[in-house]
């Protein structure tokens, strides 16, 4: 008999798609988005940009390659995340059905997560790597013949879109060896590096250990419960993960917790920490989500579909601001001063998604070649003198003081971050939200 596909399946992928699409087209809300949207540019004209330490180039290199296709805007820019987004759901479907009775409704558990959804439509980097790491721990559960071969390397392809991934490696190591599988956890291991080895020998190559380890090592001045007290923000959500957790170690399915708190240790003891990290450890916190639906379906004699749809509408309340108020702020104060430049114009602003408009640079800035980086004797150098060469400037005090900038486009700012000297200068002459953006010009 032909297998069909289930149409409450069908109905929940749709209504996710339309859920990701939902005011896609806003303006960069991060500055990260900025940064990478100025990288697809260049792919996108040919340009070759080498390989950032801290941020691959995979993602904007298939941006680039979309805005080739599809031309510059911000909605293209965020396809590829787009997809990735539901490449998770597809995958996460695919693990709940080896470690829950799944229902089409847990997708939206996952998609509906603060944290999750609103990675899920920026132009950032860790949803696709919340594709590889799902998908690694599929292949770890379903644990077929070839499936550590093949476990390694989307471990390892995941490493080339983001380096975060790696943290997620050690901890699939660990559960083989506590199966006991020792064969299958050096097969995983060995093909992770054997994919990654490229990647190995760059850092070897320009001799930069130090500089990674400088990002991650932990200083006293760490915050050790950055990421808890994120979690912590939305406490309800958090009580129910909670229940999920308390579930899973009484059903003896401890794993996944290994795998969401182990990373998650990993991340607070690093010296540099942002609350996108997060994004690849939501597919097991929803899936602890689900597991509560369980208990509280036994325990209050409540069907497990109603309990499940009751949880999906307090995620989807949750998530409303980011679903339906569109931050085009940013956007609109650079429409309204490209309106106004001169050509010659220095512009300043405190992020680079200030200075976009529908996907564009207000104002260009000197492209960096291969080429031009290596014949330089620190590649991390050579990136920041193509930053300083900048026409389209981050707030510089000194170009303040002598009032170079024509126009300043910032999130509002107090007298003592700039030493009073914008107040000084210049003249505040338009604010436009959400979020609160402020535009001035020279006095």
């Amino acid at each position: 008999m032909k297998k069909t596909f289930p149409k409450p399946l069908l109905v929940a992928l749709a209504l996710s798609t339309i859920l990701l699409l939902i005011n896609a087209d806003q303006g960069y809300h991060d500055s990260d988005e900025g940064w990478y949207a100025a990288a697809a540019e260049y792919h996108a004209a040919g340009y070759v940009i080498p390989m950032q330490f801290w941020d691959p180039q995979t993602v904007p290199m298939i941006s680039g390659m979309f805005f080739v296709m599809f031309g510059s805007s911000e909605l293209v820019a965020r396809l590829p995340v787009i997809i990735f987004s539901l490449a998770t759901l597809a995958v996460f479907w695919l693990l709940l059905g080896i470690r829950e009775e799944r229902r089409p409704e847990h997708l939206l558990v996952l998609l509906l997560l603060p944290i999750y959804f609103y990675f899920s439509r920026s132009f950032l980097l860790d949803i696709p790597a919340a594709f590889w790491t799902v998908l690694t721990a599929y292949l770890f559960f379903k644990n077929g013949k070839h499936d550590p071969i093949l476990a390694g390397v989307a471990a390892g392809i995941g490493i080339y879109f983001k380096y975060t991934v790696a943290f997620y490696v050690l901890p699939l190591f660990l559960l083989y060896l506590w199966r006991r599988q020792w064969k299958s956890g050096l097969i995983f291991a060995a093909s992770a590096a054997l994919i990654v080895s490229p990647l190995i020998a760059l850092y070897v190559t320009f001799n930069l250990p130090d500089f990674l380890l400088s990002n991650i090592a932990p200083t006293s001045s760490v915050d050790y419960l950055f990421f808890p007290k994120i979690l912590a923000a939305q406490p309800l959500v958090m009580l129910l993960a909670a229940v999920g957790m308390f579930v899973s170690w009484k059903m003896k399915k401890r794993e996944e917790l290994l795998l969401f708190f182990l990373p998650l240790v990993m991340f607070m003891t690093t010296r540099y920490y942002t609350i996108r990290w997060l994004a690849p450890l939501m597919p097991f916190y929803a899936l602890f989500i689900i597991r509560s639906a369980g208990w509280f379906s036994d325990k209050l004699k409540v069907p497990v579909g109603t309990v499940t749809t009751a949880f999906v509408v307090i995620l989807l309340m949750s998530s409303w601001t980011t679903l339906m108020v569109p931050m085009n702020a940013e956007r609109d104060a650079a429409l309204f001063v490209k309106e106004r430049a001169a050509p010659n114009d220095r512009i300043g602003g405190d992020s680079i998604s200030l200075w976009y408009i529908d996907g564009k640079l207000l104002q260009d800035y000197t492209p960096f070649t291969l080429e031009a980086a290596l014949n330089g004797t620190d590649l991390i150098g050579e990136y920041q003198k193509q930053a300083d060469r900048r026409r389209v400037n981050e707030i510089n005090p000194e170009l303040l003081k002598n009032a170079t900038y024509r126009f300043v486009i910032t999130y509002p700012l107090d007298g003592t971050e700039t030493g009073g000297l914008l107040e000084t200068n210049y003249e505040k002459i338009v604010t436009f939200s959400p979020p609160v953006i402020e535009v001035w010009t020279r006095r």
